[in-house]
């Protein structure tokens, strides 16, 4: 599992490395390396004293879009059709602009 972590340089000459979900945490180094290495080794014994990363699937609702996707790819009247909107905005907004 790859996670995301923020390094930065703090006063004093050290570095800070900062994670999120699912470990809130915060470590500190005399360098990038020994930040990071302290949170590598803080996030392991956090899952060698019984803690586990899974992956969650959660459904989404079903979206009726999706399901008529590209239906209109191949028609040949599809081009004339969007340039026939974008020409009708075109229009709505001169009017919107001009009453």
């Amino acid at each position: 599992m790859k996670l995301t972590v923020l390094v930065e340089p703090i006063a004093g000459n050290g570095y800070r490395a900062s994670g999120t979900f699912p470990f809130e945490y915060t470590t500190e180094g005399a360098s990038t390396d020994e930040a990071v290495q302290k949170l590598t080794q803080f996030i392991q014994e956090r899952l060698t004293n019984g803690a586990k990363l899974i992956a969650l699937e959660v459904p989404g609702t079903d979206n009726p879009w999706i399901r008529i996707e590209g239906v209109y790819k191949d028609d040949p009247l599809f081009d004339e059709w969007q340039a026939a909107i974008a020409e009708y905005r075109r229009q709505a907004d001169l009017e919107a602009e001009n009453p």
